[in-house]
């Protein structure tokens, strides 16, 4: 099997996040090295995450929530044949070792769903002729010009950028990426409402959907591999609050892999970030409240904002 290496990135914030993915890929003995960037964490921070063998640390300066340049950035950095990016509250299931080297050498990467891809985008980038679950035509216009290569879009929907592996062949690619997001930052980073802003900032991911639509010299692409084996797949905790912080009803599924994770590790002497009440098994009924009432709260509060 070729060399591969896992990157990922965190901050203080993502700290519980980074820990749980480097437990859950020791504790289903996950063959690739792991390289971790991380920003603003002090020295026993960095010594939390480097006491997992086969683990780098990386500290880097950069504000992690302001500049999107640590998925390229990180991913450049290695040297394994393959290159497997992880965002930080992601963890696996079993041992994906085998889907981390393909022997296609192939693009590996999820695209979303056409109910996926709605949610992609606000509501008012969506004109009337545009398809459900499409790329707004409003989006890719715009993505067309600054490409500025091919006349007709080659996806029909957005991939999810928390999880891709590629070979060191494809790293061309990758180095176009990050230039096309420095050129993106100059040009639309004072807007709050751009073909490639989500959530009040410039977005990689679609940064990176812009050029697998437009660009020449895209890597040639296979099915993505980590949602199809039931017994060893990949979890991603999307979207506010995290596990750590507050569980969504829809992650309590894995509430208990991720109690059984911090267990394993204690119980083989790895030490762990100060464990916060959502992950005490005492207060099991309170975080199922509190998942549940959060949700509710926010049900209605979105209802009010659309009346």
């Amino acid at each position: 099997m070729a060399a591969s290496t896992i990157v990922t990135a965190c901050d203080g914030k993502f700290l519980w996040g980074a820990f749980l993915l480097l437990v859950s890929l020791k504790r289903h003995r996950v063959s690739s090295k792991v390289k971790v960037w991380a920003s603003g964490l002090d020295d026993s921070d960095h010594a939390l995450l480097r006491q997992f063998e086969g683990v780098e640390v990386v500290a880097y300066d950069t504000g992690f929530a302001s500049v999107p340049l640590e998925k390229p950035a990180a991913i450049l950095s290695t040297n394994t044949d393959y290159v497997t990016w992880m965002d930080s509250d992601c963890m696996v299931t079993g041992d994906i070792s085998a889907c981390l080297s393909p022997s296609d050498q192939r693009f590996q990467i999820r695209f979303r769903s056409p109910s996926e891809n709605r949610l992609r985008f606000r509501s008012e980038q969506y004109g009337p002729h545009d398809a459900f679950g499409s790329i707004p035509e409003a989006v890719l216009e715009v993505w067309k010009q600054e490409v500025n290569e091919r006349e007709k879009p080659m996806i029909t929907t957005t991939c999810v950028s928390n999880c891709f592996t590629l070979h060191q062949r494809h790293f061309e690619f990758m180095w176009r990426w990050r230039d096309q997001i420095q050129k993106i930052i100059l040009k639309y980073g004072g807007e709050s409402d751009s073909p490639y802003t989500y959530g009040g900032r410039i977005s990689d991911e679609l940064t990176l959907n812009s050029l697998l639509a437009f660009a020449y010299g895209v890597p040639p692409m296979s099915p993505y591999p980590l949602d199809k084996n039931p017994h060893a797949y990949l979890i991603h905790f999307g979207v506010n609050p995290k596990p750590w912080n507050r569980w969504q009803p829809k992650h309590l599924k894995h509430h208990e892999l991720v109690l059984s994770s911090i267990d394993w590790a204690r119980q083989r002497g790895y030490r762990t970030p100060d464990v916060p009440p959502a992950f005490r098994r005492s207060r099991l009924i309170t975080t199922y409240a509190a998942a549940y009432g959060y949700e509710m709260v926010r049900t209605v509060v979105n209802q009010v904002r659309g009346s």
